[in-house]
């Protein structure tokens, strides 16, 4: 679902194609975001979320202060 996700947004011409994504399962939405701030990222945004009985997945931009 998230895989899909990204390639529609990509498509879409709403993710910048020369940039890197990374995407992979994650830890819970509090780990993801402290990992981050820790790793120097100031800016965290949620794009898209996916709730099921099955699975949980986020996708999630962030910036360091480049603004990249």
């Amino acid at each position: 679902a998230l895989l899909d996700q990204y390639l529609k947004l990509r498509e879409g011409g709403q993710l910048d194609t020369n940039k890197p994504y990374h995407i992979d399962i994650p830890f819970s939405m509090w780990t993801e975001r402290r990992v981050l701030r820790e790793a120097g990222f100031t800016r965290i945004e949620t794009v898209f979320e996916y709730h099921s009985a099955a699975s949980n997945g986020s996708l999630i931009v962030a910036y360091k202060e480049n603004g990249r």
